[in-house]
């Protein structure tokens, strides 16, 4: 739509606008609903995703981890920690500079959050990360 209102907005500018007005707002009109069509077609498409989050038992406190690139050359973890209710216990996150392999910085965040764990004195605890492979 942007670009259609642009060309229409470059030609009034730059030529002679269009004479005919209703047949400018007629292939507005076409350009929105076919929009609205396509839309429609693609929203039946859905992809099958797993659960995001699983409530542990009681008493387990369900660690998450993750890694990710922050820019060129920088990186971030993070954990979270969840009780049975959904509750956040305990987050954290960390950053840094250099470039690490997708796996090995799964494996680090992985380590930093057993660490944060620990240092926080949490014991039962059940890990969750989205590398299957380390898992």
């Amino acid at each position: 739509m942007w670009l259609f209102c642009r060309n229409v907005h470059n030609r009034f500018i730059f030529r002679a606008p269009d004479k005919d007005v209703s047949q400018l707002s007629k292939r507005a009109v076409n350009f929105v609903m076919s929009y609205r069509q396509m839309k429609e077609q693609t929203s039946d498409i859905r992809p099958v995703l797993p659960k995001l989050w699983k409530p542990p038992i009681m008493g387990i406190l369900n660690m998450n981890f993750d890694c990710g690139k922050a820019g060129e050359h920088r990186w971030g973890r993070s954990s979270i920690a969840r009780g049975y209710d959904g509750a956040i216990v305990l987050a954290g996150v960390q950053q840094g500079q250099g470039i690490t392999k997708p796996m090995i910085g799964e494996a680090q965040a992985c380590l930093f959050a057993l660490q944060t764990a620990q240092e926080y004195g949490l014991l039962r605890l059940c890990f969750e990360g989205d590398c299957l492979p380390l898992v």
